[in-house]
């Protein structure tokens, strides 16, 4: 594989560990909306996160939907988890018309951008490090599924904003991830072809995007998804994360702390 030049990367579950903050939205907000999430179905951050790892329900509406046709059929979360094809059956069966609008809702909770709040976001452990070190040997970029003003805050917050070249937020785009969209205007930012560019995300949506772009997908296990969820969506190596991919990346051969031999 061809020497590459840049390192693209998602903000949530690989710079920004937002479970307990996403999760007290997803309380607030869909309380409102006749959702008992404590209650029917069992749920806590960690599991709701995990939902957000399967490709299908990454988009917070999609999730938003399952959360809905689990608790119709009173099936607990975190049993439907290990059997995705209950989740797929009960979505089937209980749409959620409302979905989009409860979904901008949520969103615009978590979103915050009061520097209190912001501060109580926490970065993945070592990140900062991490991109330290990436940036002294690679181009970086951001390409998110979040909205610009508050990624971009939240970096700012963190100290995190200056390693980056270029910021790709769903606001830039007409189809997010998992279509390549966002990728690949990131690669014409900085003018490079997507084969130079390691895309590192946290799902399933995140290596679908990346292969689609053509870019190297590299996951991580900081976020959302599980190991064999990444390599079934593609991972070329997953880490555990951001810093063990600055680690690897930075120090010669590309060795994986996971998911094979390099």
């Amino acid at each position: 594989m061809q020497p590459k030049k840049a390192v693209l990367l998602d903000v949530s579950g690989v710079l920004r560990d937002n479970r307990r903050a996403m999760w007290d939205s997803y309380l607030r907000v869909l309380r409102q909306a006749g959702f008992d999430l404590d209650g029917v179905l069992g749920a806590d951050a960690q599991s709701a996160y995990r939902l957000r790892g399967f490709s299908k329900y990454n988009l917070v509406e999609n999730c938003i939907e399952a959360l809905w046709a689990l608790q119709q059929e009173r099936v607990a979360l975190a049993d439907a988890l290990a059997h995705p094809e209950t989740i797929d059956a009960a979505v089937s069966r209980h749409s959620f018309s409302e979905k989009k609008t409860w979904a901008m809702k949520v969103k615009a909770d978590f979103r915050r951008t009061d520097a209190a709040y912001l501060a109580s976001v926490p970065p993945i452990p070592h990140a900062h490090d991490a991109l330290q070190r990436l940036s002294a040997s690679y181009e970086l970029a951001v390409v998110s599924n979040s909205g610009s003003v508050f990624n971009k805050a939240w970096l700012d917050a963190h100290g995190f904003s200056r390693f980056f070249r270029t910021f790709v937020a769903e606001q830039d785009v007409l189809h997010k991830k998992p279509y390549p969209e966002g990728i690949l205007l990131a690669c014409r930012r900085l003018f490079f072809q997507p084969e130079q560019c390691y895309y590192v995300g946290d799902a399933q949506s995140d290596m679908a995007a990346a292969l689609a772009a053509g870019a190297v997908p590299v996951g991580v296990l900081s976020g959302t998804a599980t190991l064999e969820q990444l390599e079934q969506a593609g991972a070329w190596r997953v880490f555990d994360d951001v810093w063990q991919v600055a680690e690897s990346f930075c120090m010669g051969p590309v060795v994986a702390s996971r998911g094979g031999p390099a």
